[in-house]
């Protein structure tokens, strides 16, 4: 016999305080014991060790258990040096049955054209009730403000001549609920309903569009209209509700099955249910991409673009870029021919390009894959004027201010990264960024006659390494206006190179500014965003007019940041179109400090998306810039604490 002491299984099983869902295990305490472990089991079946055990005291109570049900519990000792006893004997115990009844006498009082009270008896035991409430066969919904502590409830919001039905539940201690009373029906006073359209009909569809329509009901001042991809979320189409029957709908991507559905809207507020969702499913894209594109004829200023048919193709979008710079259009686009020569280069720099093609009904191919060529001669980042750069100085007007004639320095082109400069004068400037909130750049002629000017900026430590950002090609410019505005958030303190233009024989005097909107030294219609271009369809996503045919010429850009204030993850939405594309997004802090960048390559999608997360910013204010090709749109987000 090995030493030690033995360590014995306790004894004097009792069950006390049993209810419909608890019960105390009890039991004697064991000379040595340092803890003891429970299992329970429904009578007969598997053990299961109760949860958050060992325990150091003689008892427990259980919860969560089934009314009327048979228990078996037992107990064992865990002593020194990991020892424990056997399992104590079984010990077994039945649950109080429900006692939890439905309510009953259902009734309906007060019944006018909106609203109507709801009785029932009260029953022994219950806490409160809760309420439900349908239209005949459809989806049981909770009567706001359920549960409810007395024995009525009066409903509105009821549409006149209409049949509901009701039904009540009781709930009781420990979380145990009665089963729902059977529905009872009543139907509101009032000889007016409103119905749902019927006969929905989805005609002349194409890769990009569809009509809708549907029969007028009698009675409906106007229609609300929602869609959604086969299966999915519903959403509300913008721009309703609409007073016709007819809708033309655009923005639609090809080969993808659709569900739309319409709902009457009647006096005094009163509406119908949605109606049958009719689906559809659009065309296949059928507009074949160019093939077999290439580039001839490459001197140091001037290449030739060629790419195959495409049949059934009305003609061609050409765009052009430096490598991994934002693509732009070739002037001219589109194109009738399948080649076409561009003059505006720079030598011995890389460029690509990438073509597609637009056929009927609006329906355009996908774009190329990009082709690059380099053009012959010198490198495109050394340039004369580049190096005698003025530094431009302070003003009052401006942050930063120089005036210049455009005539004054006749130069052999230089970088022009991908714009259209048909010009033979250039002006260089440099300057270092302000550490502002906003900051941009534009261009105001002073005197003379300036117009068909060309702005480039870039950005670099030195001539050598400049890299290219963007530019502004303003064909109305004239005396005393200004070009469009250049947004250059995201750059502080740095080297900022900015060459101007003129087109052939221009000239003209101009001051080039560097602005901070936040100090207000423009005024409000200087920082204005660029429309989007009007469309001749709805757009899915963005508002039409009340003529339910086209967008109102008015619309703008929609920019949605939601939750706002935020805590953890921002969701940013903007509605695209095909001129008005997202390219990146900056997100700064109060101070201009940049905390989140992004680049995006998307293309003639018909919602950008983002999901940002908020979560280990410190709380505070921001500013959202997203940067599109029309014009950049800031929005303040308001971070919280966890």
């Amino acid at each position: 016999t090995t030493s030690g002491t033995s360590c014995l299984a306790p004894g004097y099983l009792y069950t006390v305080n049993i209810t419909q869902t608890s019960a105390t295990f009890d039991w004697s305490s064991v000379s040595g014991a340092m803890s003891y472990s429970l299992q329970y089991r429904i009578a007969g079946g598997t053990w299961y060790d109760v949860n958050g055990g060992p325990w150091t005291s003689s008892w427990y109570t259980i919860t969560g258990l089934q009314p009327g049900t048979t228990y078996e519990w037992r107990v064992r000792s865990n002593c020194a040096d990991g020892a424990y006893s056997p399992w104590s004997y079984n010990v077994s115990f039945t649950t109080l049955s429900g006692s939890c009844q439905p309510p009953s006498n259902l009734y309906t009082t007060n019944i006018t054209g909106t609203t109507a009270t709801l009785n029932w008896t009260a029953v022994s035991g219950a806490q409160s009730y809760s309420v439900q409430i349908r239209l005949p066969n459809g989806s049981w919904y909770y009567v706001p403000g359920s549960p409810f502590y007395n024995t009525s409830v009066t409903v509105d919001a009821l549409s006149p001549g209409t049949t509901y039905e009701w039904r009540v539940r009781t709930n009781c201690s420990y979380g145990y609920k009665s089963y729902w009373s059977y529905p009872v029906s009543f139907t509101t006073s009032g000889s007016y309903s409103c119905n749902a359209p019927s006969s929905l009909y989805t005609l002349n569809i194409t890769q990009t569009s569809a009509t809708w329509d549907w029969t007028s009901v009698s009675g409906a001042y106007s229609y609300s209209v929602q869609w959604r991809y086969a299966g999915g979320t519903w959403y509300t189409l913008p721009g309703g509700p609409w007073s016709g029957t007819l809708l033309n709908v655009s923005g639609l991507q090809s080969g993808t099955a659709y569900e739309w559905r319409v709902r009457s809207n009647c006096a005094d507020g009163i509406y119908s249910a949605w109606s049958n969702g009719a689906a559809f499913t659009t065309l296949e894209n059928s507009c074949g991409t160019p093939a077999y594109t290439n580039t001839t004829n490459i001197t140091s200023t001037t290449a030739t673009l060629n790419w195959s048919a495409v049949s059934g193709a009305q003609n061609y979008s050409v765009q052009t870029r430096l490598p991994n710079g934002p693509w732009y259009y070739v002037p001219g686009s589109p194109f009738a021919n399948t080649s076409v020569t561009i003059d505006w280069l720079s030598p011995g720099t890389t460029y690509e390009w990438r073509v597609r093609a637009n056929c009927g009904y609006g329906n355009q191919s996908y774009w190329t894959s990009p082709i690059s060529f380099t053009t012959s001669g010198g490198s495109g980042n050394s340039n004369d004027h580049c190096s005698d750069a003025t530094l431009l100085s302070v003003s009052n007007t401006c942050l930063y201010s120089q005036g210049s004639n455009i005539g004054a320095t006749p130069s052999t082109p230089s970088p022009s990264g991908g714009c259209p400069s048909y010009g033979y004068k250039d002006v260089w400037f440099r300057f270092t960024m302000p550490d502002v909130m906003n900051p941009t750049v534009t261009i105001r002629t002073t005197a003379g006659s300036l117009h068909d000017a060309v702005m480039e900026v870039y950005v670099g430590d030195n001539c050598s390494t400049l890299s290219y950002l963007t530019c502004e090609d303003d064909n109305t410019n004239g005396n005393n206006s200004s070009m469009p505005v250049v947004n250059l958030i995201g750059y502080p303190n740095a080297m900022i190179w900015v060459r101007v233009w003129g087109y052939g024989g221009s000239t003209g005097t101009f001051n080039i500014c560097v602005f901070d909107y936040q100090s207000n030294s423009l005024g409000a219609d200087d920082s204005q965003v660029t429309p989007i271009a009007e469309e001749q369809f709805i757009e899915l996503n963005s508002a039409p007019n009340e003529a339910q045919t086209q967008k109102d010429e008015d619309s703008s850009p929609i920019l949605q940041v939601a939750p706002n204030p935020v805590s953890d993850v921002l969701y940013v939405t903007f509605l695209q179109t095909e001129t008005c594309i997202v390219s990146g997004l900056v997100l700064n802090d109060i101070s201009g400090k940049i905390v989140v960048r992004k680049e995006y390559q998307s293309e003639n999608f018909l919602e950008f998306k983002e999901e940002l997360d908020m979560s280990e910013l410190t709380p505070g204010i921001y500013i959202l810039h997203l940067i599109t090709t029309t014009g950049i749109l800031s929005e303040k987000v308001s971070v919280m604490t966890r």
